[in-house]
């Protein structure tokens, strides 16, 4: 009958393992490296999928408007979501107040045009200096009223 007994052996207790130990202890620490490459790869994907739906957004705030992530529970990948929402809120104002702008802008560039045409009929009839005064009375066509006879009279040799 063979007996388990404990050595010593530099000071140190050891225990046999009938000849198993090596693999137990194999088994073992392969059990522990398994459970702790799960747990990594867990712990990474969650990590990394904000940062790839980040990452993604980023690219999408270039090209779209209104990019709003959902807020992960971790606190840290929270801010950073939490500060490219922020920042797609400010960028979509920003592009609401720009096509504001770029309206006004058009709509004052339309109206010069017009009042440039409006200028260029009247100097076909009047002398430059007349059609811009008659021109930036604002369409108020009444400044001349009283004298409009005699503008057209005097060239054409008709007197009063």
């Amino acid at each position: 009958m063979r007996s388990r007994t404990n050595r010593v052996s530099g000071g140190v207790g050891t225990r046999s393992f009938g000849g198993h130990g090596a693999a137990g202890v194999a088994a073992v620490a392969g059990f522990w490296i398994a459970v702790g490459l799960g747990l990594a790869s867990y712990f990474l994907v969650r990590i990394a999928r904000p940062l790839e739906q980040v990452v993604e957004a980023a690219e999408r705030l270039g090209e779209e408007t209104g990019v709003q992530l959902p807020v992960p529970p971790d606190r840290e990948l929270a801010d950073l979501v939490k500060a490219v929402n922020r920042m797609s809120l400010r960028l979509e104002e920003r592009r609401q107040e720009n096509e504001r702008l770029i309206a006004s802008l058009e709509e004052r560039v339309e109206k010069q045009l017009g009042e440039i045409e409006r200028i260029r009929r009247l100097e076909r009839f009047l002398p430059p200096q007349v059609a811009q005064l008659i021109a930036s009375s604002d369409g108020h066509d009444s400044l001349l009223d009283s004298h409009r006879l005699r503008i057209l009279a005097k060239p054409l040799g008709i007197s009063k």
